[in-house]
C-alpha cells in the first residue's frame, strides 16, 4: 500500500483534532483571556511533530497491513486488523467506501459480513488492478469497482 494517502489522512486528522482539543483546553483554562500570542509558537512546534508522527504511522500501516492478490483469492485485513483470506468464489459482493482521501473496497462473503477491507491506494495501482483483472473470474463483483 502506498504511504502517502494514509500519511495525508493522519496529518490532516491530527491537525484538526489536535487544534480542536487545544482550543477547548485553552477555553477551559483561560475562559475569555486566551493568550493569543502563544498560537504561532504552538503551531511552530505542533506541525513538524504531527508531520513526523503521520510519516511514521503511515509507514507502519503500509508495512504491517499488506494486501495480496493471488490466483486463488485475496489476502487482506478486517477493519479490526485481523488477517483474512477470501477465495474468489467466496466473495459474494463488494462495495467501495471512502474515508477521507482513503478508498477501500469492502469484500463480503456469502454471510454478508464485511470480511476484508482492501485498500485501493496502492503504490503500484495499475499493476495491482491488473492482477485483480487477471485472477478474478469473469463478471466478478470486484471487477465493477476498479477504475
Amino acid at each position: 500500500m502506498s504511504i502517502v494517502p494514509p500519511m495525508i489522512f493522519i496529518f490532516i486528522g491530527g491537525l484538526v483534532i489536535g487544534y480542536a482539543m487545544g482550543i477547548c483546553v485553552l477555553l477551559f483554562k483561560y475562559h475569555s483571556n486566551i493568550p493569543w500570542h502563544l498560537i504561532p509558537t504552538i503551531v511552530a512546534y505542533s506541525v513538524p511533530g504531527i508531520l513526523i508522527y503521520s510519516f511514521v504511522t503511515g509507514l507502519t500501516v503500509s508495512l504491517l497491513f499488506p494486501s495480496r492478490i493471488a490466483s486463488n483469492g485475496i489476502y487482506g485485513y478486517s477493519f479490526g486488523g485481523s488477517r483474512n483470506y477470501l477465495g474468489w468464489t467466496e466473495i459474494a459482493r463488494a462495495g467501495k467506501i471512502r474515508l477521507g482521501n482513503l478508498v477501500f473496497l469492502r469484500l463480503y462473503d456469502s454471510t454478508g459480513r464485511a470480511m476484508i477491507w482492501l485498500p485501493l491506494f496502492q503504490s503500484r495501482g495499475a499493476e495491482f488492478q491488473n492482477d485483480i483483472r487477471k485472477f478474478a473470474p469473469p463478471n466478478h463483483p470486484v471487477l465493477s469497482h476498479l477504475s
